[in-house]
């Protein structure tokens, strides 16, 4: 069965979707993001199912959400880089969402307790979130009311 989001939240009897993407590079280095169509589809079609939809991104320098609630954007074919298009032929029609839509939280921004260590620096053995931040920064990432 094809699910067309990572992540299922539940919170004050209200049910929410995630979908997380990670990307390499600096958050400000593209003025905007590349999502596929049929990704950006599939995450308005689950905004009828949930009480709300959440694109969440992951770059080198921070994280970003956008709340997915009906938007139009540009759409041009594209796919990854030009190496990877002139080899394997991945190219598809891809939704252009602008960087200006997202809010956006610098790493360092929020810092794990003393004794845990980042994501990177600990592999496959990652801490749960829930023990990684304080309440106080916790409370800075709920989505939802």
């Amino acid at each position: 069965m094809y699910w067309p989001f990572d992540y299922v939240i539940q919170r004050n009897s209200k049910t929410y979707a995630v979908e997380c993407r990670q990307r390499y590079n600096e958050h400000d280095l593209y003025p905007t993001l590349n999502l596929a169509v049929k990704k950006w589809q599939s995450l308005q079609f689950a905004k009828r199912l949930v009480s709300g939809v959440f694109l969440v991104i992951g770059w080198s320098d921070g994280w970003g959400w956008l709340a997915v609630d009906g938007q139009s954007y540009r759409v041009s074919f594209g796919g990854r880089s030009l190496e990877y298009i002139r080899v394997t032929g991945d190219r598809e029609y891809m939704v252009e969402i602008p960087l200006r839509d997202f809010e956006f939280r610098q790493y360092e921004s929020i810092t794990p307790r003393a004794g845990y260590r980042t994501a990177d620096a600990i592999g496959t053995s990652r801490k749960s979130v829930s023990n990684m931040w304080t309440p106080e920064e916790k409370s800075k990432v709920v989505f939802g009311d």
